[in-house]
């Protein structure tokens, strides 16, 4: 018998389309956890960018301890700008605390977490990796074990250069994805902790946001409703992932939002 933390991830979420969609029955799952369970704001970072904020998640220090502002760092040789990438943060994750402490965890899509750290446990890292072709799990050989029960696994889906169609299209394969290789990691692993992040969510309203405001200065109805598909399949998600851990603690956050289950002990 052992205690399991399940944190699930949910870029960008917010209650005004949250709070809508369960009112209106499409997120069972996620109301079932309101009902049952706590939900509250999520107080965000100075600045409010998915770098420092997640990185504040993960380590549990504000900016000034971990030293991620934005997404860009000064480097240490020349005082240039960078991109950040996880060597930047000068605080423990609390995977690495973990790991320290004896305890596994899996990782999988943290923002954050390229390179992986090397940790007891597994991690496949997040947007921050640079190209595909880099090794982006550890250990090593979870890439490869990854790709052949997942092969259409992406780290990060290609916002650039394509029709807001296939965009679109990408995203949401990119979810189902994610899911499908989070579960498989979920069920062939020992773990204390597991933290699952979707970041479909935050794409899918960079790109398709204005397409169900009319007030909005930018508004084209071409998708008007490419932002809730989206949060309800992610709320099938969070459904999948609670069942297959439904006798540990579950807790759920993104950027805007908390919500939060009791604990309860796992076999």
């Amino acid at each position: 018998m052992s205690e399991r933390t399940l944190v699930i991830g949910l870029d960008g979420f917010t209650f005004s389309v949250v709070d809508r969609l369960v009112a209106d029955g499409r997120m069972p799952r996620i109301a079932r956890l309101m009902h049952e369970g706590v939900r509250a704001p999520l107080k965000s970072t100075v600045m409010p960018n998915s770098f420092p904020g997640w990185t504040s998640c993960t380590t549990g220090c504000n900016e000034g301890k971990h030293g991620i502002f934005m997404p860009l760092v000064r480097r240490a040789d020349n005082f240039s700008m960078k991109a950040m990438d996880a060597t930047d943060v000068r605080m423990k994750t609390v995977w690495e605390i973990l790991s320290d402490c004896g305890r596994r965890s899996v990782v999988v899509n943290d923002p954050c977490s390229y390179p992986p750290q090397r940790i007891d446990g597994w991690v496949v890292s997040g947007m921050t990796t640079p190209d595909p072709s880099v090794e982006w799990t550890q250990p090593e050989e979870l890439k490869a074990e990854l790709l052949a029960e997942v092969p259409d696994y992406v780290v990060d889906v290609n916002l650039f250069g394509q029709s807001r169609a296939d965009i679109l299209e990408g995203l949401v394969k990119s979810a189902d994805a994610r899911l499908r290789a989070a579960l498989w990691l979920l069920g062939s692993r020992e773990w204390d902790l597991a933290w699952i992040t979707f970041t479909e969510s935050d794409r899918v309203q960079h790109r398709f946001w204005a397409d169900q405001q009319p007030d909005h200065p930018l508004y084209n109805p071409e998708f008007p409703t490419a932002v809730d598909d989206m949060y309800v399949r992610l709320d099938a998600a969070v459904g999948d992932l609670v069942m297959r851990c439904r006798r540990g603690l579950a807790c759920f956050w993104s950027r805007t939002t908390v919500l939060r289950r009791s604990t309860a002990r796992s076999t």
